[in-house]
C-alpha cells in the first residue's frame, strides 16, 4: 500500500498464525499479599510481585525449558483502601524526629490497627473484597477456567488471610457496618491449594489470643491443601509453627531449603536435624567476615566460637545433629512438616538483621522452591 511520498507501508504479519503461538493455558494462580508498610509505599507489592515473577520466570526457562505449566501472579494491595481512624494518629503525632515517627506510622501502625478492636474487622473485610474482586474479574476474563489457587503472603498478611479464612473476628467492641457483614457473609469464593507463608509472625498470634487444644485448632480443614512457613534465620518478625502443633517440635530443626536447582534441577528436603544443648545460657557466634548470599553455607554445620552477638543470640548456640528425631513418638510426628528455613550467609549486623524480612521478594530459593511446590512433577 502506497501513502504521500511514495513511501510504502505494509500492514499485518508476514507470517500467518497458528493455534500454537497462542500462550499456554494458565495452570496456577497466586494472588501475592503484603504485609505492613503500603500506606507509605502503595506500589511496592506490584514491584515485589515483579521481582519474584522475574525469578520464577528465569528459573522455569533454566531448569525446566520444556515445562508446559503456566503460573501466573497477581499482587494484592489492600492497605490504600482503608481510611480507618480518619487521620486521628496523624494529628496526635508530635512534630518531633518527625521522618521516624512518619515511618513507624506508616509500617508498624497496621500492627496496632490489626489488633485494635475498632479497625480489625475493617482490615480484614478490605483483604477479602479485593481478593474476590481480582478472582472475579479473572475468571469473568478466563471462563470455563478450571487451574488452582494459591497466596503467598508475607508478614502480617499471612496473619489477616488465616483469619479470613477461618472466620476468626476478634473481639471488636463495635458491630460491623452492613457493607462490612455482607462481605463476611460471603467468603472467599475459591478454595487455597497452597498457602506460602514468608516471613509469618502467625503463630505468635495464635499463641497469644487463646489456648490451642489440638492440631485442629491451629490447622482447621478448609485452610488449605498444603501449608509452608517459610523463613530466613534472621529475620526477626518470623515465627516457627509446628511446635505450636506439638510442642517437642521445638527440638527439631526446620526443613533447610537447599539452592535453587542443585542436582541438575533437583531439590531433596534435608533430613530434619535435632537440636541438642538448646538450654545453653548465652549463645556463640562466628567470625566478624561478612559473607554474602553468593556464597551460602549451612549454619548448623559450623563450629561456633565464644562471644556476644545479635547473631550469637538469634542462634541461640544450638548444636544440630543430622537424622531422623528421636524426641518424637509416633502419635506426636506430624504428618506433614511446615517450617521450612532458608540457607543463611553468614551477615550479623543489625541492619543485616532488619533486612532479612524482605529479603524474600527476589530470592531464587524461595522461587524455585514455591514453583516445584506449584508443580511438584517438575522435580521427578
Amino acid at each position: 500500500m502506497y501513502l504521500s511520498s511514495h513511501i510504502y507501508y505494509m500492514f499485518g504479519f508476514k507470517v500467518a498464525a497458528v493455534m500454537e503461538d497462542k500462550p499456554q493455558d494458565i495452570d496456577h494462580i497466586i494472588f501475592v499479599i503484603h504485609g505492613i508498610g503500603q500506606k507509605r509505599d502503595t506500589g511496592k507489592i506490584i514491584r515485589n510481585t515483579t521481582l519474584f515473577r522475574d525469578c520464577v520466570d528465569w528459573l522455569k526457562q533454566k531448569y525446566f525449558p520444556n515445562s508446559n505449566y503456566r503460573v501466573e501472579f497477581f499482587p494484592v494491595e489492600w492497605r490504600s483502601s482503608l481510611k480507618l481512624d480518619g487521620g486521628i494518629v496523624e494529628a496526635i503525632t508530635p512534630f518531633s524526629v518527625v521522618s521516624i515517627r512518619h515511618l513507624l506510622n506508616n509500617s508498624a501502625m497496621d500492627i496496632l490497627y490489626y489488633t485494635s478492636p475498632l479497625y480489625g474487622g475493617e482490615v480484614r473485610a478490605g483483604l477479602q473484597k479485593e481478593l474476590n474482586r481480582l478472582y472475579f474479574m479473572f475468571a469473568s476474563r478466563h471462563p470455563g477456567w478450571k487451574g488452582k489457587v494459591s497466596i503467598l503472603a508475607h508478614s502480617l498478611g499471612c496473619v489477616i488471610v488465616y483469619d479470613i479464612v477461618t472466620g476468626w473476628m476478634g473481639p471488636d467492641t463495635r458491630p460491623p457496618s452492613p457493607e462490612t457483614q455482607e462481605i463476611f457473609k460471603q467468603r472467599l469464593q475459591f478454595p487455597i491449594e497452597n498457602l506460602f507463608c514468608l516471613g509469618s509472625p502467625l503463630s505468635v498470634f495464635l499463641a497469644l489470643r487463646t489456648p490451642l487444644s489440638n492440631k485442629t485448632d491451629v490447622m482447621p480443614q478448609g485452610l488449605c491443601k498444603r501449608f509452608y512457613n517459610i523463613f530466613h534465620w534472621s529475620d526477626p518478625v518470623a515465627y516457627r509453627m509446628e511446635p505450636l502443633l506439638e510442642r517437642e517440635y521445638s527440638k527439631i530443626e526446620p526443613v533447610l531449603i537447599p539452592p535453587y536447582g542443585g542436582g541438575e534441577g533437583q531439590q531433596a528436603e534435608q533430613p530434619a536435624p535435632t537440636i541438642t544443648n538448646a538450654d545453653q545460657p548465652f549463645p556463640t557466634s562466628v567470625a566478624d567476615t561478612d559473607e554474602r548470599d553468593e556464597n551460602p553455607v549451612d549454619i548448623s554445620n559450623r563450629t561456633p566460637d565464644k562471644g556476644w552477638s545479635l547473631w550469637g543470640l538469634v542462634r541461640a548456640g544450638w548444636n544440630v545433629k543430622e537424622g531422623v528425631p528421636t524426641s518424637i513418638q509416633p502419635d506426636q510426628e506430624l504428618t506433614e512438616r511446615l517450617d521450612y528455613v532458608l540457607r543463611a550467609s553468614l551477615g550479623r549486623n543489625y541492619l543485616y538483621t532488619l533486612a532479612a524480612h524482605t529479603t524474600y521478594w527476589s530470592n531464587y530459593d524461595v522461587a524455585y522452591f514455591v514453583l516445584t511446590r506449584l508443580f511438584p512433577t517438575l522435580e521427578t
